[in-house]
């Protein structure tokens, strides 16, 4: 495990502390842990929620976005890599503002109603008539759940069922051992993940296309070692013969 070298927190715990900044709209974080290339940073933001339109909601802290500078490349933080670390200091920082000894209203996949919230069942069947199923924080991620399953795990898929359920009946259903809130986070997140893989995709797809034009403006015999190592590194991964991509 990589330990944290220092917390960086804007803004500071003394500000809040003290009174100097009582009502924050955002809430970064910075750590710096060593790596590969040099130190890296890593950098996560919160949203405070005073004016939200639910009371309940008002002392949320939702977190927003994150990313980590290695030295040689910015990635993205989603909400399931986020540092102990962080959650840790964001736990302090709330208990401060809501004055607090143990704070627990930090979100990770925005706020929710245990009891009023609903989530999305979504069913579809293999040609043998094996039934898939996903639970979804958003009904409008169904489709692409059906493409992507069928596209990157190459598996059939009939049409589509979609039923939006209250939580607690889908936690009952599916993941009994869960609290209704986990059962709200773990459908949000597989909907949050399913257009991360997208994400992922088209700049996989949009870095090949880069590489392949930048290798076919080469010439020769540059050229030609490009083609003989795409067939030798094809044929070890598949059976059918090498695609002309150059």
């Amino acid at each position: 495990m990589v330990l944290a070298k220092k917390v960086d927190i804007n803004p500071t715990m003394f500000d809040i502390k003290s009174g100097k900044v009582t009502r924050p709209k955002e809430i970064r974080i910075s750590t710096e842990v060593s790596g590969l290339f040099g130190p890296m940073t890593n950098t996560t933001v919160w949203n405070t929620q005073y004016d939200h339109q639910e009371i309940k909601f008002q002392e949320d802290i939702v977190f927003q976005e994150g990313w980590l500078i290695t030295g040689t490349k910015k990635e993205r933080v989603m909400p399931w890599y986020i540092a102990m670390s962080h959650i840790r200091t964001i736990s302090k920082v709330g208990g401060l503002l809501f004055k607090t000894k143990k704070y627990t209203k930090h979100r990770l996949y925005g706020s929710r109603d245990s009891h009023s919230s609903t989530v999305y069942e979504v069913v579809a069947q293999e040609p043998d008539g094996t039934e898939r199923w996903v639970l979804l924080g958003s009904e409008h991620d169904a489709a692409l759940w059906h493409t992507l399953t069928r596209a990157l795990q190459e598996v059939d898929l009939g049409p589509l069922q979609v039923t939006g359920l209250q939580v607690r009946i889908a936690r009952d259903k599916y993941y009994p051992e869960l609290s209704l809130a986990k059962t709200i986070d773990l459908a949000r997140e597989v909907s949050l993940r399913l257009r991360f893989n997208l994400y992922q995709v088209i700049e996989d797809i949009a870095q090949g296309d880069r590489l392949r034009a930048r290798f076919k403006s080469f010439e020769g015999q540059e050229l030609q070692v490009i083609k003989e190592w795409t067939e030798s590194v094809w044929q070890t991964f598949s059976t059918t013969l090498c695609p002309r991509v150059w």
